[in-house]
């Protein structure tokens, strides 16, 4: 192999442990509506963590490969029991967005963010179209606008005053089992 096909075949070697096939975005049952109409979009509320990642988020949507979805999943589910009594009532339910890298354009490695969940991540400074979107349904990969049952993320127990209380389950089935 001549000197010029090494180089780009370690340079795609390179790239592809780099970029896997497929990356994710962890946001929240109650923004699939906005997303399918308006795809993920930089600038958009901050859904996961505190205001001191307020600076550093602006005009970025992040994503994860596979393995630090778990994390991003954990953390939801504490920011959403931080934020909601009822997280089902409230659609306050993490949920798994997937994106096929090639869809994305110049992806920028996210230091933080992989310093955090301890797996790679990412950001794009540009829109990702909600055609390029699917959600883990606790089956498959679906389109945005399928209808999902949000409560099965959950043990519902009813209290003798009627109130409803809502625990998320020990695993979410909206935690994918597999990348593709």
């Amino acid at each position: 192999m001549g000197i010029f096909k090494r180089a780009v075949f370690a340079k795609y070697l390179v790239v592809a442990e780099e970029y896997p096939d497929f990356l994710y975005h962890v946001t929240y049952a109650s923004r699939l509506d906005d997303i399918a109409k308006h795809g993920l979009t930089p600038n958009a509320p901050r859904s996961i963590g505190g205001m001191s990642y307020d600076s550093h988020s602006k005009g970025k949507v992040f994503l994860t490969e596979f393995s630090g979805v778990d994390y991003w999943m954990s953390k939801a589910e504490d920011f959403a029991n931080h934020n909601s009594d009822h997280p089902l009532t409230d659609l306050y339910v993490p949920v798994v967005l997937q994106v096929y890298h090639d869809d994305l354009g110049d992806l920028l490695e996210d230091e933080i963010g992989s310093k955090d969940s301890t797996h790679k991540a990412w950001f794009v400074h540009k829109t990702i179209p909600a055609s390029n979107l699917t959600v883990w349904s606790g089956k498959s990969w679906v389109d945005l606008d399928s209808e999902l049952d949000f409560s099965q993320a959950f043990d519902i127990e009813e209290e003798e005053d009627g109130e409803s209380l809502e625990f998320f389950k020990a695993t979410s089935p909206f935690l994918p089992s597999h990348e593709d």
